[in-house]
């Protein structure tokens, strides 16, 4: 099942103390790995019906403690979705993405 939770032990980020504060009794979190809407359908509550969605399953698992996602920190449209919808910004790591040989920073 591709949108099942990941176990956080597989996380390697420093953030996942900070993410999950009792780890023992979330054990998975929650990984978006990509959403995107055809610009011609953005504005019509798509993506924030998704994830909406995703954060009912997300509340009905309570193994699950957090859910998170990566972001370029250029997408400031992408950056303001997320923040709407109560993501914040817990750390900006330096040349996580690499697109066409140049590397960017996201925030987590």
């Amino acid at each position: 099942n591709t949108n099942a939770p990941i176990m956080h032990p597989k996380c390697k980020s420093k953030s996942v103390e900070l993410m999950v504060p009792n780890p023992q009794r979330h054990t998975r979190m929650f990984y978006i790995m990509t959403l995107g809407t055809v610009k011609e359908f953005r504005g019509r509550g798509l993506a924030t019906t998704l994830l909406e969605r995703c954060f009912t399953e997300i509340q009905n698992d309570i193994e699950c403690g957090v859910s998170y996602l990566h972001v370029i920190t250029y997408n400031r449209a992408a950056i303001q979705f997320y923040e709407k919808l109560g993501f914040s910004r817990l750390e900006e790591i330096e040349n996580y993405y690499l697109i066409d040989g140049q590397k960017y920073n996201c925030y987590l």
